[in-house]
This record gives C-alpha cells, structure tokens and sequence, in this order.
C-alpha cells in the first residue's frame, strides 16, 4: 500500500476517536502545586517538564512559574474563572515525593547526542520516567530504566528506533518537531502528557528518512514545534519546512515557547462570540484602509506570552485592527484564548490565521489531503466565529493567484459563510496593483500591500508604505500588514494620525462588506 494512501486511512481512524486538531487532556485539580522553576539549571527544568507531563496523564496537578509575569497572569486568570481555585506554592524538589506513587524510574539522556532528550521524552510518557542524569537518579533513589548513553550514533538511528519501537504506542493524532535543547523545554509537559513522537531535522540530508518514519503518521495532523530553531539550530528552517511538512500532508502549528500546556489544554471553555463593528456606508472619495497583523497569531504560544502586551497597550481597542489566530490556540490554551475574546472591543476583528486549520502554503500541500483540512478549517471557523481568512500563498518571488485561482475556490466553496480572503504574507514581487483586490467565486480577495520591513520611525514608516501603496483611483482598498513584534497599537494609531481624512481605517469585515457595495460581486 502506498505511503500517502495508508496515512489518508490513518487519518479517517484519528479523526473518528478525536476531532481536535490538538489533543486535550483532563481538566485541571482545583488545587495546584505552584513550583519557581524559571532559575533553575537546563537539565533540572527538563525534569520538572517531564514530572509535571507525568503527573498530567491522569489529572494536572503541577503549574511551573517559568516566565514571573506571563505565567503568574494566566495562573490568576485560571483561578478567576474557578478552573482551579487555590495555587499552593512548594518547594521544586518536594514534587518527586508528593508524587512518588505515580513516576516508574528514571530515564538518562546521552549528552553526546541531543537528539537522545526527544527520545527520553517520548520513554518519560509511556513508561512515567523522569529525564534526569544518572547523578539526580541516585540522589533521587531513582531506578534507571533506560540509560541512553552511548546507544546510537546518529540522530536518525536514534528516531528510526523510536519509530519502529515505540511509534505504535505513541499518540496518533499528532507529532512534534523541537530542537533537542531549544525554548528552554518549556512544551515538554504536553509532549510527555500526550506521549507525542517528538524529532528534530538538522538539514536536508535527514529529510528522506524522516520522511519515511513520518508517513507512518495520518495526514491532516499537526507538526507542533517549529522547523528552526534561530541562530543556534537552523533546520530545514521555516519554509523549508513547510514545504517538506505540505508534501507528507502535514501542517505546522508553531508551538515551541509555550508553558503549562498540560494544565491548559485541559480546560474546557464557553467562549463569547466576536463583538463584530456595524456595516459602514461607503464613501467613494475614501482610500479605505484594514491594518492586520498577519504575523505570529497563527502560533498559539505566541497569545500566551507575547500578544499580551499589545493588548495591554492604551491604543488596543480604540482603533479598528485584524487580529489573526491560529485555530489550535482553541484546544492547547483554552482559557488564554477566552481572556481575549472577553476584552475585545468591536474594533477588534479576530480573523483565520494562514492558512486555516494550521500553518502552511496551499501551493505546497498533499493535494489528496485537501477535503479533510478543508473540513477541519471550516469547523474551527465556525467554533472560533471567524468569518475571514489569511493565507500564506508562496515565497515573495513566486506566481500571484488572482481571481481564477484554484486555492481560492478551494476556500470559498469549502467554508461557509466566509466573507473574505487576506492573501501574501507581505506584498508578492510580481503583484499588479491594479488587480491587488479581485473577487473569487464571489468572494473579496485582498492582497498584502507593503512589507513588514522597517527603516526609521515605525509609524512613520508604516504612513509612508500606506501611501505609497495609495491608488490614484477612489475609492481604495489597501490590505496592510503590521508586524506585530514592531507595531503597537499606539504606533500603528500615530501612523493613522499622520495620513489626514482621506484615509479610512476599518476592520477586515467591514472592508470585505465596502469592496462588495463599491463593485458588483459576480456570482460565485
């Protein structure tokens, strides 16, 4: 039977037993051991990841304070809900005796081979093993139940290993790509919770057998983690590893920087639908403007730990913004999700972030494995009340999709509802101007005007790209995106302040309703 077709069988078992994108685990105690771990040496917060991932399979029990504010806030947040209602503060190294009843042994990285520590994460899960050194195992009275010193050569050695001997007791609905030593080991938890086949692809010359091990897996499932990890780990870096995910029918969900997913992801949230601004009536003298930020939405950790400051800024609320998020953030961090879509304001749109269900470039996706995602985008759509949707066409150099695109019409027909499409993640070389908004099969498409590339002032910058980006012909659509490591609120308001009257600012919505009244929709 060939690969792909085996993993589309693979993929109809996973979705029948779970429909998450991302498994969930059991709700959290009410009472949680709240442990400062964030000083601690790298190997000891490899073993608190994997006690707390432990301790999770059952019910989660164990919160790490890693990042003081950030995981202090959503601590509180918790219990302001009464998904948990008392934190008690303890001694790190008291939790392997509270829990002692539950941990089977110890489990030795290879420190000569780091692509040992993803291997002792997917044995921490199956077997309760604590990741430790021979040393803390002793100190501990620890029994080592696989000393992995010494026993490959080879990272691949060491994944086809795990792959043949632990692959089929290993979570089916998932896998995860993670530099062995990056982001600190913050996810570990959630990969030792839910026994996830955990790798890494150091360049190409892996990419064959990984991809053999990797087909053994469903289609339409997510590569959590990410495919570089910075300056220390390049991989087959971000598009690369796009593109090699999309072949085998995989999308990413960039999830590295994440903490206490084991105690998230188990919450079970109502979440209010969006507060969506009123339909504006069109003045045709206007350039009509929607600044987004298509950028980071789309990783879930990125609304646990960096988003909260842009929407902590005085100017967050108070002007119309595109906010993009990644539809997983829904099942790995339930409640983060839910304290955002409390305080938003009208002006605040949440959109699809690229491309649907997870990360990836349509035109570089398993073609046999469209109709399942597309079902799945669509479903979250729907749960997250999203009516639009970003998407990740190509590299800037590649070929611009206008109105006959097939990926476009993949979209329209597949989700209902859907108002309208926010293409290239940045302005594409060979855009036309003149066709940079067109419909598709009915539906608006606009495309990114400007790079997020900065010189100078930001604001100023940003006014200047939106004029220059400014049409003789009124009235105009400009899609803008605005970095959202660069741009706040308050900088992106300061650039609306600069450009004077004939500019209109407004949420993606309500430039998808202006553009329709603006110039007969033909029929989809």
């Amino acid at each position: 039977m060939k690969p792909l077709i085996l993993s589309l069988l693979l993929t109809a078992l996973a979705y029948s037993v779970n429909a998450t994108i991302c498994p969930k685990g059991n709700p959290p105690a009410k009472m949680l051991y709240v442990v400062e771990v964030g000083g601690l040496p790298m190997e000891d917060q490899l073993f608190f990841s994997s006690l707390q991932g432990i301790t999770a399979q059952k019910q989660p029990r164990i919160y790490l304070i890693r990042d003081a504010k950030a995981d202090q806030f959503w601590l509180d947040w918790m219990i302001k809900k009464g998904y948990a209602e008392k934190a008690v503060r303890v001694d790190p190294w008291e939790l392997p005796k509270l829990f002692k009843s539950e941990i089977n042994g110890a489990v030795v990285p290879d420190p000569d081979l780091p692509a040992s520590i993803n291997i002792a994460t997917m044995l921490s899960g199956l077997y309760q093993l604590l990741i430790c050194t021979p040393e803390k195992a002793q100190e501990l009275g620890l029994k080592v139940r696989y000393d992995l010193r010494g026993r490959w050569r080879t990272s691949i050695e060491a994944y086809k290993w795990a792959a043949e001997r632990l692959g089929p007791k290993l979570n089916r609905q998932i896998v995860c790509s993670l530099y062995p030593t990056a982001a600190g080991h913050w996810v570990r938890d959630y990969l030792v919770q839910q026994r996830i086949f955990t790798f890494w692809i150091d360049d190409d010359s892996e990419k064959d057998a990984m991809r053999a091990i990797l087909t053994k897996w469903p289609v339409n499932i997510p590569v959590i983690g990410f495919w570089s990890a910075g300056e220390q780990a390049q991989g087959i870096s971000e598009y690369g590893g796009l593109v090699f995910g999309g072949e085998i029918g995989k999308f990413t969900v960039v999830y590295d920087w994440a903490t206490n997913t084991s105690v998230h992801s188990g919450i079970r949230v109502n979440l209010p639908r969006q507060k969506h601004a009123p339909k504006l009536k069109l003045d045709r003298s206007k350039v009509y403007v929607m600044i987004h930020q298509m950028d980071s939405g789309d990783a879930p950790w990125y609304w646990e730990r960096a988003q909260i400051g842009n929407w902590q800024d005085k100017a967050r609320g108070g002007i119309p913004m595109g906010w993009s998020v990644g539809p997983a953030t829904l099942d790995l961090l339930p409640d983060v999700l839910q304290w955002y879509y409390e305080h938003a304001t009208s002006n605040d749109n949440f959109y699809c972030a690229i491309s649907g269900a997870g990360y990836l470039i349509p035109q570089h996706y398993s073609e046999a494995a469209w109709k399942e995602y597309m079902a799945l985008t669509a479903d979250y759509m729907k749960r997250l009340d999203l009516r639009m949707v970003g998407l990740h066409i190509d590299s800037w150099g590649a070929a611009v999709q206008y109105e006959d695109s097939p990926v476009f019409k993949r979209y329209v027909d597949s989700i209902p509802g859907l108002k309208g499409i926010m293409s290239d993640f940045g302005r594409m070389d060979k855009l036309d101007p003149k066709r940079a908004n067109h419909f598709a099969s009915g539906i608006p498409v606009f495309h990114t005007r400007n790079r997020w590339l900065i010189e100078g002032d930001p604001a100023e910058y940003l006014a200047r790209q939106i004029r220059d980006a400014t049409p003789e012909d009124r009235p105009a659509f400009l899609s803008i995106m605005a970095l959202s490591w660069t741009y706040t609120p308050s900088i992106i308001k300061a650039a609306m302040n600069e450009l004077g009257p004939d500019y209109v600012f407004v949420t993606p919505e309500q430039m998808a309703d202006l553009f329709r009244v603006s110039t007969k929709a033909p029929k989809g």
